[in-house]
Formats: C-alpha cells, structure tokens, sequence
C-alpha cells in the first residue's frame, strides 16, 4: 500500500491558483457579455440608421378643398361612459392628479 502525503505549502499554493482560476473564468464570461451586449447595441443602430422615412407631411394631391372649413365644432350628445373604481389608477403630477382609466374589454 503506497500512502501520499501532502505538503501543506502545496495545497495552499493549489487552492490558491483555484481561485485564481476561478475569479478568471467570471471575469471573462462578464467581459464577453458586456460585448455580446455592445454588438447588439451597434446591430440595433445600424437598423434605426436604415429606417424608411415616413410620408410627407403634406401630399398635395390629397389636399382638401380650398372652400374647406378652417373652423368647426365637435356636439357629442349622450355620452355614457362605463367604468369601475378598480379601473382608475391614480397617478399624481407636479400640479394635478391625473387619472388613467383602463378597459379589459
């Protein structure tokens, strides 16, 4: 029977470069998604710098008439909204209180 004994400087020395190893090996995987994550970054630029422009504002063959009406007015009658408590959420301004008020249908 053959008995091994370990110095200890040796597996001082061993753990140590274990952790060294190991602190490494974190280090690289953060390294190489911070620049997984910059890639994706730059591709997502490249893409908004491509983006077809919208329609003009104005299309002159589209134009109203020139006898349209500039001013005008908007009589809503019977109006009848439905909603419960549940569904306003309050959301506080720097001068008011604004009320958002959700469906589910």
């Amino acid at each position: 029977m053959v008995v091994y004994y370990l110095i200890a400087g040796f597996v001082g020395m061993a753990l140590s470069y274990d952790l060294a190893i190991n602190v490494f090996l974190i280090l690289s995987v953060q390294y190489q998604c911070f620049v997984a994550e910059s890639n994706v970054s730059v591709e997502r630029l490249e893409q908004y710098m491509h983006i077809p422009s919208e329609a003009p504002e104005a299309i002159e063959t589209n134009r109203p008439l020139h006898n349209w009406p500039s001013v005008g007015e908007v009589e809503i009658r019977n109006l009848k909204v439905d909603f419960t408590i549940s569904q306003i959420h309050k959301f506080t301004g720097p001068d008011l209180p604004i009320y958002q008020i959700t469906s589910n249908r």
